[in-house]
């Protein structure tokens, strides 16, 4: 079975946007799931978790921004990429986007190089950040070894 470049949630109520992504990023490779809205998203999220959410604003029940909002008040999710795409393009809008946690904001009509680029940067950046953490626990945990060392030298002379 081939590897896919990772594993994408799109979170658009607009079966036609959902349609035209999905179709563009399975091309690159990637492992695209789709939610029609945020009560769908969220199931989806706590079933398995994507490696990077493309999130639209406007949807029924519940807007992107209080999708964004609650995805990221759960410890779990903090590290997961949301980037809004959306047709709303002011300032004010892009601010509540990134407030609300997201970590990049595109607008419609998108362009699909502009979209392929930006996934890949955040992916990129999110995993440079899991092995950060990688490290930074195998450094932890080297340092609680030569701790116990020492102990145990001192103790025996």
């Amino acid at each position: 079975m081939e590897q896919t470049r990772g594993e994408l949630l799109i979170v658009d109520d607009n079966p036609e946007n959902l349609r035209v992504l999905s179709s563009m990023l399975k091309q690159e490779g990637y492992g695209v799931r789709a939610a029609k809205n945020g009560k769908q998203a969220l199931a989806s999220i706590d079933k398995d978790e994507p490696d990077l959410m493309l999130l639209d604003i406007h949807m029924p029940e519940m807007d992107g921004f209080e999708l964004c909002r609650q995805i990221k008040t759960q410890p779990k999710f903090q590290t997961l990429p949301i980037i809004f795409l959306s047709a709303l393009n002011d300032t004010f809008n892009k601010k509540q986007g990134f407030e609300a946690g997201a970590v990049d904001y595109m607008t419609k009509p998108f362009d699909v190089e502009e979209v392929k680029i930006r996934i890949k940067t955040h992916l990129n950046l999110k995993e440079s950040l899991m092995a950060q953490d990688r490290l930074k626990e195998e450094i932890a945990q080297k340092d609680e070894q030569i701790k116990q060392l020492k102990a145990m030298l001192k103790g025996a002379s």
